[in-house]
C-alpha cells in the first residue's frame, strides 16, 4: 500500500505538459487582454503580463515540485507554509521591481502609484494562482487515482 504511493508520487503526472502549456497560454491571453485598460501602451501591458505570469508560474512550480514533496508530504506543514509564504513575498518583490522598472524606463514614473497598493495585489493575485493550481492539481489526481483499479489515494 505505501510503496504504490510513493510509485504514485513519482512516476506520475497529474497533469500532462500539453495541458500546462495550453492552460498557461490560455491564462496568459486572459490576463494579456484583462489588464489592456490598466497600463498605458499594449508594449507596457505585454511586459507586465510576461512578468506576473512568470512569477506565478515559478511559485506554482516552486510549491509542487519542491515544497510540496519535500515538507507538506513529510507532514511538516509550519516549514512548508512559512516557505510558500516566503517564497511567494520574494518572487512578488523581484515581479513588482521589475514592473516598476519598466514603467520608470518605458512611461511617465507618476503612473506607477503606491508601491505596496500593488505590492498587495500582486500577492493577492499571487495566492489566487497558487491556490487554483494546488486545487487542480488536487481534482485531477483524485480523478486519476479513481480510474486506476490498484492506485490508493495519496495522503
Amino acid at each position: 500500500m505505501v510503496m504504490k504511493e510513493i510509485e504514485f508520487r513519482t512516476t506520475m503526472k497529474p497533469i500532462s505538459t500539453r495541458a500546462q502549456i495550453l492552460i498557461w497560454i490560455l491564462l496568459y491571453a486572459f490576463w494579456l487582454v484583462f489588464s489592456l485598460d490598466y497600463h498605458p501602451t499594449l508594449l507596457i501591458d505585454i511586459i507586465v503580463t510576461t512578468l506576473l505570469s512568470a512569477a506565478y508560474a515559478s511559485a506554482i512550480y516552486v510549491n509542487h515540485l519542491v515544497l510540496v514533496p519535500r515538507l507538506f508530504r513529510s507532514r511538516n506543514y509550519l516549514s512548508y507554509f512559512s516557505s510558500l509564504i516566503a517564497a511567494m513575498a520574494i518572487l512578488t518583490a523581484i515581479a513588482l521591481f521589475a514592473i516598476r522598472a519598466t514603467y520608470f524606463s518605458l512611461a511617465d514614473p507618476n503612473r506607477i502609484g503606491d508601491y505596496w497598493w500593488h505590492y498587495s495585489i500582486d500577492f493577492f493575485g499571487m495566492f489566487v494562482h497558487v491556490s487554483a493550481a494546488a486545487l487542480l492539481v488536487w481534482i485531477v489526481t483524485r480523478v486519476k487515482l479513481r480510474n486506476c483499479s490498484n492506485a490508493t489515494l495519496p495522503v
